[in-house]
């Protein structure tokens, strides 16, 4: 299916763009986008998504002046998004520390991983929380650090 045929079929139907334009700022770098031509609907599923950061970054230089009420949720957005960031790669440091300190190098998987390699900054990937691998030989050892550092397994 090309993305004409898509768009088409979605204009056929009489839905709305969503978060393509937004998602299409953000892939292009865009500083421009004008946050305020999202739906209500669209813009509390985008900041539900994450994606208040990006909203942040993508319109700063858009010229558009945002109501009070709507500038402050993607301002808010954006800085919970910073220290929750902040604090999951803080969270992120002391674990392999630890690994390290009992001979253990884990390898990051999905979230961490992706934030650290293709974001400008992890706090821009929302994580809810830390994937780590790590040999089998090691995982009780791991184990006791995480218990030992607080950590507890659900």
């Amino acid at each position: 299916m090309t993305e004409d045929s898509w768009r088409s079929g979605l204009a056929s139907k009489g839905e709305r763009a969503g978060l393509l334009p937004l998602l299409r700022a953000i892939v292009r770098g865009q500083s421009d986008f004008d946050v305020a031509a999202l739906d209500a609907e669209t813009l509390e599923h985008a900041l539900g998504a994450g994606l208040g950061p990006w909203a942040e970054i993508v319109s700063r230089d858009s010229g558009t002046v945002l109501s009070s009420a709507l500038a402050g949720r993607i301002r808010g957005a954006s800085l919970a998004a910073q220290v929750l960031g902040e604090t999951m790669m803080d969270a992120l440091e002391a674990i392999l520390a630890a690994a390290n300190r009992v001979g253990c190098e884990p390898l990051l998987l999905k979230g961490a991983a992706s934030a650290q390699r293709y974001y400008p900054r992890p706090g821009l990937r929302t994580m809810g929380d830390l994937d780590l691998l790590v040999p089998a030989a090691q995982r009780d050892a791991v184990e006791d650090t995480l218990r030992a550092l607080g950590y507890v397994q659900r």
